[in-house]
């Protein structure tokens, strides 16, 4: 098994960079999708505060291999998400997602473009 992701805590409001590449593998009934993504994360370190830290998560850069349906869509709904303000605790765990709203707005702007494009 790999090793844990450990994120480092340097300055607060200095991003750190991170390249990151994963593989997925979907079924729905007997058709199975597999993708292979490659995203580039900056990841801030907002504040500090009593609960642990507040960190941002933003993709500067995504680029997936698979061009199904499947993986198509998926690109387009992770655009609503590709920024988060995270609350973790002192080790990093995730208590709370801070940009919840800002999310919304987000899916509420992608919604009806995404509905059109894919009628």
């Amino acid at each position: 098994m790999d090793k844990p992701i450990v994120l480092e805590l340097t300055s607060i409001g200095r991003p750190q960079r991170y390249q990151v590449r994963t593989t997925t593998a979907v079924q729905v009934a007997q058709m199975k999708y597999e993708n292979e993504l490659l995203y580039v994360v900056d990841y801030t370190v907002l504040r500090k505060n009593e609960r642990g830290y507040v960190v941002q998560l933003e993709v500067q850069h995504a680029a997936q291999q698979a061009t199904d349906l499947f993986s198509q869509v998926t690109a387009d709904l992770n655009q609503a998400s590709k920024k988060l303000v995270l609350q973790t605790d002192a080790h990093g765990n995730l208590l709370r997602v801070e940009n919840q709203a800002e999310i919304v707005r987000a899916w509420q702007a992608l919604r009806q473009p995404l509905l059109d494009k894919y009628r």
